[in-house]
């Protein structure tokens, strides 16, 4: 293990960089008050691991979800005794055969599981488990950093799983060859500085139904072109079940992904076709937000959409306020998204099990064909389940082994 702060440093500096970006592309009334907020720096002594996926030879066009991809399973510390480390970063780097950075072009996922969530359940003594994959990397955000005094608890013996694709949606005149390098950065909770409190995510996906997307574009995904394999196993439903505890419940008998079929009938599709021009699509997710409190308070948001995407809008329809514009930019020489900007806050916004909630996500296809599309968000909030104290009454060693 080393230490990292010049990679702290750096990934500090472009968050910044995302930060100011964004401001020049979204009104100020579109966040909450310190949406835009520098992340502090902080004192707490950062640890680092990294991992190379195999590399990948690109011969040909891959859309989203078709290209090569590599699982590799770790610990991010593999000690006599576990001790409660703190995950507080992970940055993805795209790299040719020579190690050279190469366009984020090519990244289509990075997620981030417990390898075995019922036990990560077990360890932290919580009643309601967190879903099974906790971070998401996506193109157009390169690295997830959690506001100073904020972390995802880890058992330094827990086994992880990461998951990664690459993909191409132009053709190249030969092929060649790519690897992604992931760093995950933590704070031992022995050297901490001060206190850290602990964060879980969510991942809310738009479900549209097949009847409104055929109406809006000429057709939707088929079951071929929507495999989101990336996706938790709640993306897809033989029979509909309202959104679970995690967002994304698990059915018995699974369909192709990213399908369901509510109780009146109506098809659901979380992978659909946009033909050219601006399209919004809209969507209410069943429980409100699925937030396991009354009240939960928002640290971190980030979004998901594919190639053409413009926006991602969360919305209080009871409130009637707008919490939140995740902006999307294209590469002005490629097919995808170049970057797109987030919320991080050390103070964060609440949200309410009682509310209505609507999340809008608007496409631009400036091409002269359909493609495909998709859109979701990740909200990461303070979980207040977290009892630092219980871990320890806990067979700790037994359960990371």
């Amino acid at each position: 293990m080393t230490d990292s702060a010049s990679f702290r440093l750096l990934s500090l500096s472009g968050i910044v960089l995302v930060w100011l970006i964004g401001a020049a592309l979204a009104l100020a009334s579109e966040a909450p008050p310190d949406a835009l907020k520098k992340t502090k720096s902080h004192s707490d002594r950062f640890h680092s691991f990294e991992i190379l996926s195999k590399m990948h030879t690109v011969d040909r066009v891959y859309p989203s979800m078709k290209g090569p991809s590599d699982t590799q399973f770790f610990k991010l510390e593999d000690v006599t005794k576990p001790e409660l480390l703190w995950l507080k970063s992970v940055k993805v780097d795209i790299l040719d055969k020579q190690g050279e950075s190469q366009s984020s072009e090519y990244l289509c996922h990075s997620n981030l599981y417990f390898s075995d969530y019922q036990r990560h359940h077990k360890i932290f003594g919580r009643s309601i488990t967190p879903n099974q994959r906790f971070i998401d990397i996506n193109q157009g955000l390169l690295t997830v950093l959690l506001p100073d005094g904020f972390g995802i608890p880890i058992m330094s013996g827990e086994q992880l799983k990461f998951h990664s694709m690459v993909m191409n949606l132009q053709e190249k005149p030969e092929p060649f060859d790519l690897q992604l390098k992931t760093t995950f950065e933590y704070v031992r909770n022995s050297e901490r500085v001060g206190p850290m409190k602990a964060l879980a995510q969510r991942a809310i996906p738009m479900w549209i139904p097949v009847a409104a997307v055929d109406a809006h574009a000429h057709h939707h995904a088929s079951p071929e072109e929507s495999s989101e394999g990336s996706m938790d196993e709640g993306m897809t439903n033989e029979k509909y079940q309202a959104d679970g505890e995690d967002g994304l419940s698990a059915p018995a008998n699974p369909t192709p992904r990213g399908y369901r079929t509510r109780p009146d009938g109506v098809s659901e599709t979380t992978h659909w076709m946009v033909p050219p021009g601006r399209h919004s699509f809209s969507y209410q997710p069943d429980k409100g937000l699925k937030m396991p409190f009354p009240k939960a308070r928002i640290h971190v948001l980030t979004g998901h959409m594919h190639a053409y995407g413009e926006s991602i809008e969360l919305r209080d329809l009871t409130t009637g306020e707008s919490l939140f514009v995740i902006r999307a930019k294209g590469f002005d020489d490629a097919i995808g998204i170049e970057f797109m900007t987030h919320y991080s806050s050390q103070d964060g916004f609440l949200v309410h099990r009682d509310h209505k909630y609507e999340i809008l996500a608007t496409y631009n296809n400036t091409s002269s064909r359909d493609i495909d599309a998709m859109a979701v968000i990740y909200l990461y909030y303070l979980d207040e389940r977290f009892d630092e104290q219980a871990i320890g009454s806990l067979k700790i060693g037994q359960a990371t082994n």
